[in-house]
């Protein structure tokens, strides 16, 4: 009878010896290699000008007002503790409109008008150096691969109609974006408000050129197929967890 009892409860305490060995070791590992997962908000300063001149023409100037997202590190190498590796993956819309007012001239016809609304997703892998890895609080440095990844992009412009000018009056576009690439560069400090939660509070400079693949607008240019340009310093917060 007790064999026939063991033979019955056997497939239940199996199950339950595997959870109990698995979970530790994912625990280790996870402390192992000081993995952190969490959240981040970033935003660029405001622009002096809408506008930025590249090769005789006019590129609007990409302001991120908030892009937020999910933020990853771990320490890969235990003999270097002062080393992380990082992963940031955010999504933002754009919009960006401008007039002759912020063109400063009537280059484009009378009553000039563009819009620009470019929702996309941004990549930023690289690594973060903490000067005090072991304190509490850390200053850091750091530096960063940027990917943008366009997800919808509609481009409006509208003028004055001109009969000795051979200009379309209203032009629109939808789509065409592509793969962009920048780089970024941060400092900041680190600081553990409890024993598994930091936040982080960052400077940036980033510079980033969002291009597109149109054809060729007779009302306007764009050099080197360049839609936004950014050229510009910010802020981050960050807050994340570690296991």
């Amino acid at each position: 009878m007790r064999l026939f009892i063991l033979i019955c409860l056997f497939p239940l305490v199996l199950p339950a010896q595997q959870i109990s060995t698995t979970e530790p070791s994912l625990r280790n590992f996870l402390q192992r290699n000081n993995i952190q997962l969490g959240i981040f908000a970033q935003r660029d300063a405001s622009p002096h000008s809408i506008y930025t001149f590249k090769a005789a023409d006019l590129i609007p100037n990409l302001r991120r007002k908030g892009l937020l997202g999910i933020a990853i590190s771990c320490q890969p190498f235990e003999e270097l503790p002062f080393l992380q590796l990082q992963l940031r993956f955010g999504y933002e819309p754009i919009e960006h409109t401008g007039d002759n007012l912020d063109i400063g001239s009537n280059r484009f016809g009378g009553n000039f008008t563009e819009q620009i609304s470019y929702d996309h997703w941004q990549l930023a892998t690289g690594f973060q150096l903490e000067v005090m890895p072991t304190y509490r609080c850390s200053p850091f440095f750091g530096a960063h691969y940027l990917l943008v990844i366009p997800d919808n992009l509609r481009y409006i412009a509208q003028r004055d109609f001109d009969p000795d000018v051979d200009v379309p009056v209203y032009t629109e576009l939808n789509g065409g974006g592509k793969l962009s690439q920048g780089w970024e560069i941060n400092t900041g400090l680190r600081l553990y408000i409890a024993k598994h939660w930091n936040i982080k509070l960052s400077i940036y400079y980033s510079e980033l050129d969002t291009r597109m693949n149109w054809p060729l607008l007779v009302s306007r240019r764009f050099s080197g197929n360049k839609l936004l340009i950014t050229e510009t310093i910010g802020v981050m917060l960050a807050t994340q967890y570690r296991w």
